[in-house]
């Protein structure tokens, strides 16, 4: 049996997974785990370039809700540093409520027809970063 939950910054076997839409400056990504019985998650950091990444902002429908909140471990480990100096954001709890950052629907890089992850949310972060945070149900 393979190990779990591996981090991979390759992107390897993630464009079956996922939809990338333009060439990537560097990737990070974390395997499903396949202990899980249910709903499994796939957690990918893709970087941009600025054009490519307002082509994909402005090109992808935004979700509806405007409180956008990230739980603090997924901020802390997930978001790099340098996208963090210019997030805002109010921490209620264990999450983090982030104020100028924009949340795609997860349609934006899915291909329904190959991947079980259909379901989640892509963040826009500054400096041409995505946060896709998707899961299959």
């Amino acid at each position: 049996m393979a190990p779990t939950n591996l981090i991979h910054t390759e992107l390897g076997i993630l464009p079956k997974l996922i939809s990338i839409p333009y060439d990537v400056i560097s990737v990070k990504w974390q395997e499903p785990s396949s202990t899980e019985r249910d709903a499994q998650n796939l957690l990918v950091l893709l970087q941009f370039s600025e054009v490519d990444a307002l082509n994909i902002v402005e090109n992808n429908p935004q979700m509806s809700n405007s409180s956008i909140a990230l739980p603090r471990v997924l901020y802390e480990s997930w978001v790099p540093a340098l996208a963090k100096h210019s997030i805002e954001f109010e921490q209620e709890g264990e999450n983090f409520h982030l104020k100028n950052i924009t949340v795609l629907e997860p349609n934006s890089f899915t291909k329904t027809q190959l991947s079980p992850f259909v379901n989640g949310k892509v963040y826009a972060l500054p400096n041409g970063y995505f946060l896709i945070d998707l899961y299959s149900m």
